[in-house]
């Protein structure tokens, strides 16, 4: 078993430190890095109900990208802190867009992948800074949807109904009508779609019932997915990791349709370790560490098991923020001064919903995340066949390889 070694992991470390440094003068990088970090400490802050996760920091990373550029002062710093974004608000923007271009398909009437919408709803005559709008448009590409909140059911259709439109159908709802009132004013939303196929598809033949042990004394019977194919794959202690590619859609000429890769790696706890073992030593600079080794290891012949699996997620990231450490954007001394000129908005509801669909052709996977904003007062490398039976819970998440960055991150207890 190739082992990764601790006497090399400083060495390790100090390589990936230099070239995610490097890395962060090109395309999107410091936002990559913000991305990755911030989903990091989300999925921690979630992960110890013990149940399924699934959340994609890239949507929330954009959600608050566009509140972020409203902001001033300590509510400033406070988002910059706890998102891990550029004090430079000029520099943060160009970086955003630079990394959202890059997910952009070579041709306009192409889809890719990654599809990703941005919007912003506002109360109907609501005074919004023209400079604010512009900055969303240019830097965002966002939509902007002149609403009414007193109306609350149809406001809420209609942003309900976009959601829909943008997710391929896969999430149809991420507000009711009783979380907005006649003091929202606006709500800054992201969706994000994603549907990849495997570069090494399963047969539906191979699909069977197989035990899943959900702890050491407890296991399930799952609808196990099986291949034997070459993957890229790395063994260390307590943990095993594998690269799942995604393949490149073409367009009608052989043409590449997307610029970017995308691959879901998972990270397999060993038989006698454990899932919490795992995500209690995986820091930011050990996962990037890790995946920069696997993503440099010749692809070998890997016998697969992994089951099928849907899940759907509803959070509300109020509290979690506010730990976090955003605690003056929920407040009513939040200033917001850049979107309306005035210190009257504070953010009342952050709302975040997932989907994620994983069975032999690929993985289907949908995000939205709403920033709802209103005002007034709110209190709150051997040909020998390797195996990787994925049979017990494992973390996993999907990366695009051209940026590094994390889209979705997630755990499966209980298929």
């Amino acid at each position: 078993m190739r082992k990764c070694q601790q006497r090399n992991l400083i060495l390790v470390i100090i390589v990936i430190l230099t070239a995610i440094t490097a890395f962060a003068r090109e395309t999107g990088g410091g936002v990559v890095m913000a991305n990755n970090q911030f989903g990091l400490e989300l999925y921690r802050q979630l992960k110890s109900d013990g149940k399924n996760i699934i959340i994609s920091p890239f949507s929330i990373v954009n959600a608050f990208g566009m509140v972020y550029a409203g902001s001033s002062g300590q509510t400033k710093q406070e988002i910059a802190q706890t998102m891990h974004f550029a004090e430079d608000t000029q520099q943060f923007l160009e970086q955003m867009a630079q990394l959202q271009l890059s997910f952009v398909p070579y041709e306009d009437n192409e889809s890719g992948p990654l599809n990703i919408a941005n919007a912003l709803w506002v109360q109907e005559n609501y005074p919004v800074l023209e400079s604010y709008l512009t900055l969303l448009q240019t830097y965002f590409q966002s939509e902007i949807r002149s609403v009414d909140f007193c109306n609350e059911v149809q406001t809420t259709d209609e942003i309900n109904q976009w959601v829909s439109e943008k997710t391929n159908g896969k999430i149809t709802q991420i507000i009711t009508p009783d979380v907005i009132n006649q003091m929202t004013t606006l709500i800054l939303s992201n969706a994000i779609y994603f549907k990849g196929a495997w570069m090494n598809p399963f047969l539906d033949k191979n699909t069977k019932p197989e035990p899943f042990s959900l702890n050491s004394s407890k296991e399930i019977s799952v609808e196990m997915m099986n291949n034997t194919k070459s993957y890229r794959y790395l063994e260390c202690e307590e943990f095993k990791i594998l690269e799942m590619p995604y393949r490149k859609e073409y367009n009608e000429r052989g043409e590449p349709i997307s610029i970017a890769d995308y691959s879901m790696i998972v990270f397999l706890p060993d038989r006698e370790s454990s899932l919490e073992q795992l995500e209690n030593q995986l820091t930011n600079v050990m996962l990037e560490s890790k995946i920069d080794e696997l993503m440099h290891t010749p692809a070998v012949t890997v016998e697969v098991k992994i089951p099928k699996f849907r899940i759907e997620n509803t959070y509300n990231l109020n509290e979690i923020l506010i730990a976090m450490g955003m605690k003056m954007p929920f407040f009513s001394n939040a200033d917001f001064s850049k979107i309306t000129g005035k210190k009257d908005l504070f953010i009342s509801d952050v709302l975040h919903k997932t989907y994620i669909d994983l069975d032999e052709k690929g993985t289907e996977a949908a995000a939205v995340t709403a920033v709802i904003m209103a005002r007034g007062a709110f209190e709150l490398p051997s040909e020998q066949v390797k195996t990787f039976h994925a049979d017990r819970p494992f973390m996993y998440m999907i990366r695009e390889n051209t940026t590094g960055s994390m889209i979705f991150v997630g755990k499966l207890t209980q298929p």
